[in-house]
């Protein structure tokens, strides 16, 4: 079991915690390599908490310059930016789940 903890920043000039095993730096350093190398790359994790809940890390590279100037920072709201490659991938595992909800 890949174990991760990411505890964000929540005001400027505070530090992001990354807490984590081996295993799940491994992983989420190979997607965030994979990520590097394709400049429109979306990658995803599996990943686990340390009361083994799991969940999906998603890396996102490619996001337009206009998606970047209305990102809000991590610190500033609680919810998903607004990047299109997120929210497409979200239209479609909702149409999927709708049709096979084991997606």
């Amino acid at each position: 079991m890949a174990r991760l903890h990411i505890y964000p920043h929540n005001e400027p000039k505070t530090d992001l915690h990354i807490v984590a095993d081996p295993a799940a730096l491994k992983a989420l350093a190979q997607a965030l390599t994979s990520a590097a190398q394709n400049p429109f790359s979306f990658e995803r994790v599996k990943l686990h908490t340390s009361d083994g809940h799991e969940y999906t890390a998603m890396i996102v590279s490619g996001v337009s310059e206009e998606e970047w100037q209305h990102i809000p920072p991590a610190y500033a709201t609680t919810t998903v930016p607004a990047i299109s490659i997120l929210e497409d991938y979200h239209s479609i595992k909702k149409e999927l789940n709708a049709v096979s909800p084991t997606v």
